[in-house]
């Protein structure tokens, strides 16, 4: 249990440092935003909290499950 809740967090912070580059640098293709949220762009440039629960949402679905 101990092994999985480490890779869990490795994972988790592997993906935070990844958004915060991202986001840092401002390449918003690389969130691979969805439609919707892509429409928000200008918005979450400016708000990096929401910003980063927008981002990779394929990695986060996939991390979650």
């Amino acid at each position: 249990m101990e092994s999985n809740k480490y890779a869990f967090v490795k994972a988790e912070t592997k993906l935070l440092q990844k958004k915060d580059e991202y986001f840092k640098t401002g390449n918003v293709p690389k969130w691979e935003l969805s439609p919707e949220d892509a429409k928000l762009k200008h918005e979450l440039i400016k708000d990096k909290e929401v910003a980063f629960s927008k981002m990779l949402p394929k990695v986060c679905n996939h991390n979650i499950i």
